[in-house]
């Protein structure tokens, strides 16, 4: 049994399977054993490999225990991320926690725990299966090659990774490319890429709905994995702040929208109120209505407060992305979350560019 319980951690660690919740109740057991009776070996084993290194050619005997020890460290490292995919983060995590933590003899099964867990009060839970997406194609005509250039000395997709595992409210986090180096870098920063985004999808006209149908499309039939919710992220915004997501995800379960975007509010000078078209005779009449440029509001206190989406937030129910009428980014509820400047700000050429470096050393950083 307990072999078993390793050999599955280790497959789990390795191929980044993941963890049923069938079988989470003697992984808990397993990994119980792993580390309450495996260490008087590592004990042991601690005064082998000293002798070892008081050999001549300093060199030192590998030792089952070592590798036990090596491979608890990785299970550790890998534990949230595995748990994550398996459930709900905020039931089963809870539950397999209080399940390992307990005595091997007298400790409560990880279903035990998740019943309790689930009879808490339900308050400030955040909606279940959240996925985080990050788009990022190789083909960039303003800033060439920007999602993996250096920005204040890492690569501009690791900011959005960072965030989003920092945030705590994604049971996963994936990438969708077509670069291969972009792929590497999210690969070692702890966010998944399980398949290479098609080509036929990575022009500059592609819009972004075929590309989250895609991924959800290849989750669904390939892992069986349908989140509720679909959060895309743009690495395009580094400034956005792990308290940003978890606003954002709270923000839908509690307003009962479709989807949630980030918004900005607009200065004065840009209100639409001020903004003109012009004919092709060259006249021009205000935009919004169409009429007489002299209707326009004269002072900047009677004009209506306007805000535009920044890109930072697109959260949106995954069932959006398939109505049967008018497949979709937003429903039709759509609750705006309003980001103080410059958090919402978005890198779209070489003078933004500059400026978020400048920021990402000066700007306070949000939890």
């Amino acid at each position: 049994m307990r072999g078993q319980a390793l050999d599955r951690m280790q497959r789990a660690i390795v191929g980044r399977e993941p963890l049923r919740f069938e079988e989470l109740d003697d992984m808990a057991q397993g990994i119980r054993r792993f580390f309450f009776e495996g260490q008087d070996e590592i004990h042991d084993a601690e005064g082998v490999e000293r002798a070892a290194d008081a050999d001549d050619d300093r060199r030192r005997i590998p030792s089952e225990p070592s590798r036990r020890r090596q491979l608890a460290i990785d299970f550790v490292k890998s534990l949230v991320d595995q748990l994550q995919r398996a459930l709900s983060i905020h039931g089963l995590f809870r539950a397999a926690v209080a399940s390992l933590t307990q005595d091997p003899h007298r400790g409560q099964t990880a279903a035990e725990c998740l019943t309790a867990t689930r009879a808490d009060d339900s308050i400030g839970r955040m909606p279940s299966r959240v996925l985080g997406l990050i788009t990022a194609r190789a083909g960039s005509k303003g800033i060439p090659g920007k999602n993996v250039k250096q920005l204040a000395g890492k690569p501009l997709i690791v900011y959005t990774i960072e965030a989003a595992r920092a945030s705590g409210v994604f049971d996963r986090i994936m990438l969708s490319t077509d670069d291969e180096v972009a792929a590497a870098i999210a690969r070692a920063h702890g966010c998944e890429v399980p398949f290479m985004r098609p080509a036929e999808l990575c022009t500059d006209a592609t819009p972004h709905l075929p590309v989250m149908q895609h991924a959800l499309t290849w989750l669904r039939d390939q892992e069986r994995y349908e989140p509720e919710w679909v959060m895309t992220l743009l690495p395009t915004s580094p400034l956005r702040q792990p308290a940003h997501l978890r606003q954002a995800v709270e923000l839908a379960r509690s307003s009962g929208a479709d989807s949630v975007i980030g918004v900005d509010e607009l200065p004065p000078h840009f209100n639409p109120m001020r903004v003109v078209s012009i004919d092709e005779g060259g006249w021009a009449r205000l935009f919004v209505g169409g009429q007489p440029v002299k209707r326009r509001p004269g002072r900047r206190q009677d004009m209506p407060a306007a805000w535009v989406m920044n890109g930072a937030i697109y959260l949106f129910k995954t069932e959006c992305l398939f109505d049967p009428i008018e497949p979709n980014l937003y429903g039709d509820k759509v609750a705006a979350m309003v980001m103080p400047p410059p958090y919402g700000m978005s890198l779209d050429d070489p003078e933004d560019w500059e400026r978020v470096e400048h920021l990402t050393t000066t700007l306070p950083a949000l939890p």
